[in-house]
């Protein structure tokens, strides 16, 4: 492809097509077919076989991928779900309005809080895996270890007295999640009391490469759990 972006040919230097499809090069196989070598046209014939480099099944490719499109059809009730998450965590924690505190060396910045963003790479989680998978004490653990690394994909953002906007870290808090005390946040960064008024939350949802449904619907599983919907 030239720099234009024009397809052009590397048999016939033509614009237009490419050497696989050119005209001239197709006449010529087929002439030396005729007269008994065949190579070229059935170079020219073959398709090389497609491998989706999201299944790495034949056939498709990850823009057309089965897989990839049936867990893409679990993410409206993925970011539900951790919507529900960031409300009854850090959302009891700021209120839209929230001052908000960053200690700096000349006095510290203030910010009002505006939104909660939460931006997840969605993959497979060890710690998620193992939870749900156990039946025994030590449950507690993986347990522990998703909420927190779901606590930690938070941030805050915050407008100054100015009227510049900007992001703002989360600020430390213990919660109580399913009797369990789980620590996440900054302590370089001071809340004053929530306003009872509820902060926005806006979910960032990618894929990572691969991901199947079950894995994403796993997530969904957890968070149901957490957020009170369904008992484990």
């Amino acid at each position: 492809m030239s720099y234009n972006g024009t397809v052009r040919c590397g048999w016939c230097y033509q614009k237009g097509h490419n050497k696989r499809s050119c005209p001239q090069r197709r006449k010529m196989a087929e002439e030396r077919a005729e007269a008994g070598d065949d190579y070229l046209l059935r170079q020219m014939n073959s398709r090389k076989k497609v491998t989706c480099g999201w299944c790495q099944e034949y056939g498709h490719n990850a823009r057309t991928c089965p897989v990839k499109k049936s867990a893409e059809g679990e993410l409206p009730e993925l970011k539900r779900l951790l919507e529900k998450f960031a409300l009854q965590t850090w959302g009891a924690r700021v209120g839209r309005g929230t001052m908000l505190k960053r200690q700096n060396w000349d006095g510290g910045n203030i910010y009002l809080a505006t939104n909660i963003i939460g931006n997840f790479n969605v993959k497979f989680n060890s710690y998620l895996h193992r939870w749900l998978e156990l039946d025994n004490q030590l449950e507690r653990y993986p347990f522990i270890g998703y909420v927190q690394s779901l606590l930690e994909s938070f941030h805050l953002t915050g407008v100054q007295p100015t009227g510049e906007k900007m992001w703002v870290n989360t600020p430390q808090t213990n919660f109580e999640v399913l009797n369990n005390t789980i620590g996440c946040g900054y302590s370089f960064i001071e809340a004053g009391p929530t306003t009872g008024v509820p902060c926005p939350v806006k979910i960032n949802l990618e894929l990572s490469k691969g991901v199947t449904p079950e894995e994403v619907m796993l997530h969904n599983k957890g968070l149901k759990i957490i957020t009170g919907e369904v008992v484990k």
